[in-house]
C-alpha cells in the first residue's frame, strides 16, 4: 500500500501515460492532471507551473486523508460523537494550516514570475519608444485620427510588423495616442505574441494556473469543512470544544 507522500508524488509527475490515481469523494477539480489539461501546457510549459501541481497533488491526497479519518474515527468506540467531531477536527486544523501555507507560497511565486516576464515582454518595447528618434510624431500622428482611424491605422501597421511605428504607440502611456488602456493591451498581447510567443506561452499558461490555485485555495476552506461530516461544520466543534473547556474547569488547580 503506497503512503500518502508517494501518491502525491506520483500524482504530481504522472504523465498521461501512467494509470491516474483518483478519489471518488474528493473534486476532480484537485486532481493534479487538471494542470497538464490546461490549453498551452505542454513540454516546454510544464516546468513553469510544476508547483501549482504539485499544491493540487497535496490538496488532493489531503482532503482524501481527512475523509479516510472520518470514516475510521467512527469505529473507535471509545469516544462519544462529540469527541469523534474533536478528534478528526484537530487532524484538520493541522492539515488545513499545511496546504493553505503552501497554496499561498504557490500564489506568491506564480504572482511574482508573472510581473517578472510581462517586465520582460513590454521592456524591449519601452525601450524603443524611448529611443525612437520619431516616436513623438509617430504619437501625435496617432493621437489626430478619430478611433476608427486609429484601429486602422494599428492593423496596418500589425499587417505590415512596421514595429518602429508599433513599438512607439504601445512602448508609451496610453494617454499619449488616444487608445484606450483595454484597446492598448489588446494590440500589445497580438504584438507580444508575434514577436516572442516562446515567452508569451509561458505567460498564459502561468496566469491560467494561477487562476486555478486562487479559487482552489479559497474553496479548500469549504471542502475541509466538508469533510468533518457535520452539517454545521466548524460552528459545531467550537460549540463543543467550548462546552469541553467549560466542563473541564472544576478539574484545573
Amino acid at each position: 500500500m503506497p503512503t500518502a507522500l508517494e501518491i502525491m508524488e506520483h500524482l504530481a509527475n504522472a504523465g498521461r501515460d501512467q494509470e491516474p490515481v483518483v478519489y471518488s469523494d474528493v473534486p476532480m477539480s484537485y486532481h493534479p492532471l487538471t494542470i497538464d489539461a490546461i490549453e498551452g501546457v505542454n513540454e516546454e510549459t510544464a516546468p513553469y507551473v510544476k508547483p501549482a501541481k504539485e499544491v493540487l497533488s497535496l490538496a488532493y491526497v489531503t482532503l482524501n486523508q481527512l475523509n479516510e479519518a472520518r470514516r475510521a474515527v467512527q469505529h473507535d468506540e471509545s469516544l462519544t460523537e462529540a469527541g469523534k467531531l474533536l478528534k478528526l477536527a484537530d487532524f484538520a486544523s493541522k492539515h488545513q494550516e499545511l496546504v493553505t501555507r503552501k497554496f499561498d507560497a504557490v500564489h506568491k511565486n506564480l504572482s511574482v514570475g508573472i510581473g517578472a516576464l510581462e517586465r520582460q515582454l513590454n521592456a524591449p518595447v519601452v525601450e524603443a519608444a524611448r529611443v525612437s528618434p520619431f516616436a513623438v510624431e509617430i504619437r501625435d500622428h496617432v493621437k489626430a485620427m478619430n478611433p476608427d482611424q486609429r484601429m486602422q491605422w494599428l492593423n496596418e501597421m500589425t499587417r505590415k510588423d512596421d514595429r518602429q511605428s508599433l513599438n512607439a504607440v504601445l512602448g508609451a502611456p496610453s494617454y499619449l495616442t488616444g487608445l484606450s488602456d483595454e484597446m492598448k493591451a489588446g494590440y500589445a498581447a497580438h504584438y507580444h505574441r508575434t514577436t516572442n510567443p516562446g515567452l508569451v506561452a509561458r505567460l498564459d499558461v502561468m496566469k491560467k494556473a494561477l487562476d486555478k490555485v486562487e479559487t482552489l485555495g479559497g474553496r479548500l476552506l469549504l471542502d475541509v469543512e466538508k469533510s468533518l461530516g457535520h452539517k454545521h461544520g466548524w460552528s459545531e466543534v467550537s460549540r463543543v470544544r467550548a462546552v469541553k473547556v467549560k466542563a473541564n474547569d472544576p478539574f484545573k488547580f
